[in-house]
């Protein structure tokens, strides 16, 4: 893990830098679409027009949404299941109980910018999260290894079919009052949008 954590302080400067340069290509490109609005509304809605098509995700995610029934499989090998989550939580307990995992989460935290004040006790709360989850899946990995049967009960209140499909049906659903928007009022949009991307590229200009 402390390997980790410096790959990931190195590696930290890099992702920011990309960011902004990435927002920086962004604002660019929103601030000529702006001022194309502004000068030829007209042919700014049409290449809004053109460019606006609808993808839809039902169709492409349909195969990760069928059920696929793997317990007569983890039953048949319950020991080679139970002993490989015995020795990824013994490995994981390892981790957090021998290696300094505490000072290690709160590293990980103030990485991702969180407030100092809230290090320490953000860092115990996660180090109890995990503790208690590695300790649950032990045994969980203990008895399948040695009766898997008496998770029976368990597993049939646990095992449950939800579709994210029906959940993301309402993003799939199509709304025009943007476009009908856009369409009415070209230029107020295209001043909105270009002073957005003045002040955009600006902030961004000065910190790279």
């Amino acid at each position: 893990m402390p390997e980790l954590l410096k790959d990931m302080e190195s590696a930290v400067p890099l992702i920011v830098e990309f960011t902004y340069r990435l927002l920086l290509v962004g604002g660019l490109f929103t601030l000529l679409f702006g001022i194309l609005t502004l000068v030829a509304p007209d042919r700014a809605i049409g290449l809004g027009t053109r460019l606006n098509h609808w993808y839809s995700t039902r169709r492409g995610t349909r195969p990760l949404d069928v059920p696929r029934h793997i317990e007569s499989t983890l039953y048949r090998h319950h020991r080679l299941v139970g002993g490989v989550v015995l020795l990824g939580s013994l490995f994981t307990l390892y981790q957090l109980r021998i290696t300094h995992g505490l000072a290690e989460l709160e590293r990980f935290l103030a990485l991702l910018g969180l407030p100092s004040p809230l290090l320490q006790p953000a860092a115990h709360a996660l180090y109890a999260l995990l503790l208690l989850g590695t300790v649950f899946t032990l045994t969980v990995g203990a008895i399948v290894f040695v009766r898997p049967s008496a998770l029976k009960a368990f597993e049939e209140r646990a095992n449950r079919w939800v579709s994210a499909r029906q959940l993301g049906a309402f993003m799939e659903q199509r709304y025009s009052q943007p476009d009908s928007f856009f369409q009415a009022h070209p230029r107020l949009l295209g001043t909105v949008i270009t002073l957005g991307s003045i002040y955009l590229i600006s902030i961004v200009a000065l910190v790279l």
